[in-house]
């Protein structure tokens, strides 16, 4: 019993550490406040869109009215083979504003071929890339490309909230403030972990000069694998901490399509070849996993009980202080409602979903996503 209380002790010193970390790098990042300079950099947004017939509108009204020189600007919509009104409605928008494009991908499908499709005939020297389902403010570019001027990083990650209104959606809400503001926070001392194609820049250059940019043996995961080559490369990667950098998505609407995504997520870690990203991932997993062992270890023994009790009581407390930080910014606050609930479940589903993730298929756009071994 000495040895497994011993190994639990080092475990939770362990996820303290570095969740400390991360909340120690959003502390040390600076808010970030716009110069009212004339933009100097030109930038494409990217939107892969299948099938978004429902949001296409919103987003393209956010991007038509951006608060930004549209000679520097052009929008590109690719839509990949929707079965829906989506190619209607994108036709119609290019039809309507001069510096909006579009592309019908044909031989080829996914999220990482529109990206790349859409670089290649891009004009930007900036890709910014968000999500059909996304809305921001109208300074939103202008805050990005004032901070690329200022700090020229090769990559920005953007912040990123979560709609909510029913309870599912603002424990998921909350669940994903911890997921943002451990990237922002690993973000702060240079070793990044996470970013978020919703609302991420790069500049276009290091797509041509690095060989295979998003890992493409793998269906998803442009974001992440942009990341880390740029990382591997020694590339300046910041956090934008800015209330106008800030972009909304939607929650998933149901717990069959939360589970797929975290699936879809999680599959990806083993093909992240980077010890930091690696490292955070068998920590809180490890966590969760010791909790879960624990509460059913808890059926038999009530000194087990009272110890799951104890691990789950300081991650929750070490949880909230970080998830606290970040929904202070983003004016978010009220989700810290559900931070127990949220607690429980995750334990739950983090520790089966990293086992099963590697096993399971998984459907994104009513797709099958695949990962070459």
């Amino acid at each position: 019993m000495n040895i497994v209380v011993f190994i639990i002790l080092i475990i939770c010193l362990l996820y303290v550490s570095l969740i400390s970390i991360f909340i120690y790098g959003w502390i040390k990042t600076p808010i970030f406040i716009a110069t009212n300079n004339l933009p100097q950099t030109s930038i494409s947004v990217i939107v892969a869109i299948r099938n978004e017939e429902e949001n296409l509108s919103q987003i393209i009204d956010c991007l038509a009215n951006q608060n930004y020189p549209k000679h520097l600007l052009e929008i590109i919509l690719v839509n990949d083979h929707s079965t829906d009104k989506s190619l209607e409605i994108i036709l119609a928008a290019c039809n309507q504003y001069s510096f909006f494009k579009f592309i019908n991908l044909e031989n080829s499908f996914g999220k990482k071929e529109a990206i790349k499709s859409a670089i290649t005939i891009s004009s930007g020297n900036l890709i910014v890339t968000t999500d059909a389902d996304c809305t921001m403010n109208n300074n939103w570019l202008r805050t990005i490309s004032s901070f690329y001027e200022t700090e020229k990083p090769a990559m920005i990650i953007g912040p990123v909230k979560m709609n909510n209104k029913t309870y599912f959606e603002q424990m998921q809400a909350l669940e994903f403030t911890s997921l943002i503001s451990s990237g922002a926070g690993a973000a702060a001392i240079k070793s990044p972990i996470l970013c978020n194609g919703a609302n991420l820049a790069y500049e276009k250059a290091n797509f041509f000069n690095q060989k295979d940019f998003f890992q493409n043996n793998i269906s998803s995961g442009d974001d992440m694998f942009a990341m880390i080559n740029l990382k591997k490369q020694g590339k300046s990667i910041r956090f934008l901490k800015s209330i106008d950098a800030v972009v909304c998505t939607n929650p998933q609407k149901s717990i069959s399509e939360f589970i797929q995504q975290r699936l879809r997520w999680a599959s990806k870690t083993t093909k992240m070849l980077d010890l930091f990203t690696i490292y955070t991932a068998i920590i809180v997993y490890l966590i969760n996993l010791t909790l879960l062992i624990l509460i059913i270890g808890s059926l038999f023994s009530y000194s087990l009980f009272l110890l799951f009790t104890s691990v789950l009581l300081l991650k929750t407390i070490i949880d909230l202080m970080l998830m606290s930080k970040f929904t202070a910014f983003i004016n978010q606050q009220k989700i810290l409602w559900f931070v127990i609930p949220v607690e429980l479940a995750y334990f739950l589903y983090v520790s089966l979903i990293g086992l099963f993730s590697n096993f399971l298929t998984h459907k994104w756009k009513n797709r099958l996503n695949f990962i070459q071994k």
